[in-house]
């Protein structure tokens, strides 16, 4: 029995206080090599940043807009959420954040109160749960979060966002227009910028009875720090949310829904505690964590690769900075299964250490080389689409492609 496959983009505009643009991009699996054409063609690379697109005429720009919404290949969707949703968000947000505060207020003085009708409790070392020590450690665990609280509400506007904007491919998917009483399998993959703080609601969208389709087994919703430079339907939704915020005259002109607050899928405390959870535990599904010299366009390429092997996974990149060591402690050591080492080349001594750590923590590595087959069926699936174009259009995305190819393949080999 065959099994559907839809892969949805989201990435947003704006900042908050202002109108932000949410863009969906949701296309067929066989059809996505065509959203790495179009970057090929307007922008030279395979997949763009926001940053790529700075300093581009706007003629160009929006010509990529318009060839984007004529692709019958693609299926967008075009949001936007309103100042006044943003503070109906907000309001609840901090409603909720004032409890804990205060609660978290009554603890500290309680603690205090202890300390001072017996001084012992001061020199408390033991680290027993429920001890003053422990508690007063708890609240602090809890403020950790206001390092940066810009991203705090931020994040939580804007994953509201995508939260809704994910429930309303329950009904306007073609993925279950094509395969629901067909006698198909289907898998509908969510792929969401800014990592794990825009994804948290995921397992609590998958339980909820309000929607017919979208269920726990058949849907894979994956947050990805800085999605757009490695995965073609992010790429595409972040480019088209850069436009439209950066000319909104161009919202005029598209079919946009307008975001506000559902009560069908509320800002509740389930919502409230894991989005604290988000900010102040590090948490993924699957992460290549790469070591060593790598050069950046094979780089964009490899999480793409992978997850075009098992669309069951979408990778989170990282990169080792400092060390090995540092970065585990930051991010977590999380489950070896769930970790990939990617290891490139290992020019100094401190790349090297960092190996030798991945590996005696079990953690599965494997070189850049031994993900050759993933790249060069990618390379193959992208040249057979070249071919189909007209000629000067071939030739120009052609020489676009083998650039890139030419180097990463040195890489590889």
């Amino acid at each position: 029995m065959p099994t559907l496959v839809e892969i949805n983009g989201i990435d947003e505009g704006g900042k908050v206080g202002d109108n932000i643009y949410f863009v969906n991009v949701g296309i067929r699996i066989d059809a996505e090599i065509q959203l790495l054409l179009r970057n090929l063609d307007y922008f030279g690379k395979l997949f763009i940043k926001k940053e790529d697109l700075f300093g581009q005429a706007e003629k160009s720009l929006q010509k990529y807009l318009r060839d984007s919404f004529d692709d019958p290949c693609i299926r967008l969707s075009f949001f936007r959420m309103r100042v006044a949703t943003q503070m109906q968000i907000l309001k609840l947000y901090l409603e909720q954040l004032g409890a804990e505060l205060f609660s978290a207020r009554r603890t500290l003085i309680e603690e205090i109160k202890k300390w001072q009708n017996d001084p012992d409790v001061a020199e408390d070392v033991t680290a027993t749960e429920g001890t003053s020590k422990v508690k007063i450690w708890q609240v602090v665990e809890k403020l950790k979060r206001f390092d940066q609280y810009p991203f705090m509400y931020e994040s939580v506007i804007k994953s509201y966002g995508m939260m809704n904007i994910t429930a309303k491919l329950d009904n306007v998917s073609d993925l279950y227009r094509t395969s629901v009483g067909s006698g198909c399998r289907y898998m509908l993959v969510v792929q969401i910028d800014g990592g794990y703080p825009f994804a948290f609601w995921w397992q609590k969208l998958l339980a909820s009875p309000n929607l017919t389709n979208i269920k726990k087994g058949s849907a894979h919703i994956s947050g990805v720090s800085q999605g757009d430079a490695f995965y073609p339907s992010i790429s595409t939704a972040g480019a088209l949310a850069y436009i439209i915020n950066t000319y909104p005259q161009r919202a005029f002109f598209l079919p946009i829904d307008e975001l506000t607050y559902d009560d069908k899928f509320p800002l509740d405390d389930e919502f409230y505690f894991r989005h604290t959870t988000s900010l102040t535990r590090p948490t993924f599904d699957n992460r290549a964590v790469f070591v060593g010299s790598i050069d950046p366009d094979l780089k964009s390429c490899l999480p793409y690769c992978l997850h075009r092997a098992d669309r069951r996974k979408t990778y989170e990149p990282f990169h080792i900075e400092i060390s090995a060591k540092s970065f585990f402690g930051e991010y977590g050591y999380g489950k070896p299964e769930n970790t990939l080492i990617i290891l490139g080349k290992l020019v100094s001594h401190q790349n090297k250490e960092d190996a030798r750590f991945c590996k005696e923590e079990g953690y599965t590595c494997t070189y850049v080389a031994d993900l050759k087959p993933h790249f060069d069926s990618l390379c193959t699936d992208v040249n057979d689409e070249i071919d189909l174009l007209p000629k000067e259009k071939k030739a120009k995305l052609s020489g676009h492609f083998e650039t890139i190819k030419k180097k990463c393949i040195s890489e590889l080999t």
